[in-house]
């Protein structure tokens, strides 16, 4: 009887440090996707990308003056919505809220405009 005792017990440990396990790994993983972190990268992306596209035009890599054109308008379009994004993120300065923002979208928002970042970078580098 006592063995059978034992044996439960030794299973609910086992639930429980299994399930701690689990759930601080999906914070971790939470955490590194939280928006303060994904803006940091749209950001990034972003300045990279306006310098390729600044040094296409002063070297003339991008002669057509359409092309040209829908390039900088995308690119102030998508400045536009890193600003917007870069308050959302920003205006969140404690975890809680960080992890609120999070859950409401904020990440996979970022996560579309550093995907559109990434296409007009490309755009713009087989373009010239």
């Amino acid at each position: 009887m006592d063995n059978n005792v034992l044996s439960f017990y030794s299973n609910v440990f086992g639930l429980f440090i299994g399930a701690t396990s689990i759930l601080g790994v999906l914070l971790g993983f939470c955490r590194s996707h939280l928006p303060s972190q994904r803006i940091k990268e749209l950001e990034e992306l972003l300045g990279e990308t306006h310098g390729l596209y600044e040094s296409a035009v002063e070297d003339g890599f991008l002669p057509d003056d359409m092309l040209r054109r829908q390039m900088g308008e995308r690119l102030a379009v998508l400045r536009e919505a890193s600003f917007n994004l870069r308050s959302r993120a920003y205006s969140a300065t404690t975890l809680f809220k960080e992890y609120q923002e999070f859950f409401k979208g904020l990440s996979y928002s970022i996560g579309v405009t550093c995907c559109d970042v990434k296409e007009l970078r490309a755009s713009v580098i087989v373009s010239s």
